[in-house]
């Protein structure tokens, strides 16, 4: 089955092959789960194994939305982006949080060395933070306390542990998962819509728009659950004619502040 697999990705890898422009193509498979797709601008560094490396690779393809949930982009790197590179051994990559949606899951990313006709890969299977680079080994294998990258590792180990926090909801009560659950109420005099944002420690995850069917001041009340119990803040944006005109960046308190925990 797992030969069979990578067949399959092999075939939709070559039909996303053009008339060759360099030695080097980058394949990044956007994972299928909900909100995994991204509008943030992404680089990468290749590094072989002699400790060369080439330039950092601004991944985008002009005129394409790339990034897309469950999508398989490709991207041409230009031969004086790469210089004398050899065997890739790692990748190094980072994004922003700009646009919409910055939030991204990233199953893999393939290096393919038209020249040797090679191809590396690099499982990465995560939610990639914004501003913070990802250094990923070939077939990412290694003992744990073999890391070659051991901050990094413990960085996810930390997001990881947040992910099963328990809190007492009552006295005398046993303990459960923090689900992180709020009912907001909004009284919404003036917007047509609400965008909901809502942030985690690396950044965006991903945004919630909330049509108001009334102008004239309907109160409505929305919950937010998080169930991997990372939400760290969030930021309500009123919206006009579908356009966002202003932040309520100070208000955070004040929304906190009117949230219930069921």
């Amino acid at each position: 089955p797992v030969a069979a697999a990578w067949e399959r990705e092999k075939e939709e890898m070559g039909k996303c092959l053009s008339v060759p422009a360099s030695e080097f193509v980058i394949y990044v498979r956007t994972g299928d789960r909900k909100y995994a797709g991204t509008d943030a601008n992404v680089k990468i560094v290749l590094h072989d194994d002699h400790e060369n490396r080439s330039e950092a690779i601004t991944l985008d393809n002009f005129l394409r939305d790339d990034f897309e949930r469950g999508a398989l982009d490709q991207f041409e790197v230009p031969k004086k982006k790469v210089g004398r590179l050899g065997k890739v051994a790692r990748i190094e990559f980072w994004r922003d949080d700009a646009g919409m949606g910055s939030a991204w899951y990233v199953d893999k990313v393939v290096v393919e060395n038209r020249r040797t006709n090679a191809m590396f890969v690099f499982p990465v299977f995560r939610w990639v933070r914004a501003d913070y680079h990802y250094m990923i080994v070939h077939l990412d294998t290694s003992l744990p306390q073999f890391d070659q990258y051991p901050d990094q590792r413990r960085m996810e180990l930390e997001e990881k542990r947040k992910t099963y926090v328990f809190c007492q909801k009552a006295p005398g009560m046993p303990a459960q998962h923090d689900f992180l659950r709020w009912v907001l109420s909004i009284d919404d005099t003036d917007c047509r819509n609400w965008i909901v944002e809502r942030r985690t420690e690396g950044g965006h995850l991903w945004f919630e728009e909330l049509k108001i069917k009334n102008r004239l001041g309907p109160r409505f009340k929305w919950r937010m659950e998080s169930g991997d119990g990372t939400a760290s803040r969030a930021c309500i944006v009123p919206t006009y004619n579908g356009e966002r005109s202003f932040s309520f960046e100070n208000e955070l308190n004040a929304f906190f502040g009117n949230a219930s925990t069921p």
